[in-house]
């Protein structure tokens, strides 16, 4: 099993995957299979999202797969004052400047 394997399970878990096109007059919409919203916005449901595995040809639990999740909340707005992140102690640092290289 692969981190790409990983990836398009959560992927598929949470956002859904494009399986087509419908056409609808002049306009092509996007066909995108997914679980029910209830599944998908519910954190303990990580554990039961399948992975498919090339290798055996069959899908098999995430919690299989990984020895744990370590799930961490955080605020998704990014306040920024003259093009500079606005968080915590140092407001005058750049973004950029904030980044590890």
């Amino acid at each position: 099993m692969d981190k790409q394997e990983i990836d398009n399970a959560l992927q598929m878990n949470f956002t859904g995957s494009r399986v087509g096109l419908y056409r609808e007059a002049a306009d092509l919409l996007p066909v995108v299979v997914r679980p029910p919203a209830s599944e998908r916005q519910d954190a303990n449901h990580l554990n039961n999202v399948l992975v498919w595995s090339q290798s055996q040809q069959h899908y098999i639990p995430l919690s299989n797969v990984v020895s744990g999740f370590n799930l961490e909340w955080e605020d998704p707005l990014i306040l920024r004052r003259s093009q500079s992140r606005a968080d915590g102690d140092d407001r005058s640092q750049p973004a950029s400047a904030a980044i590890p290289r």
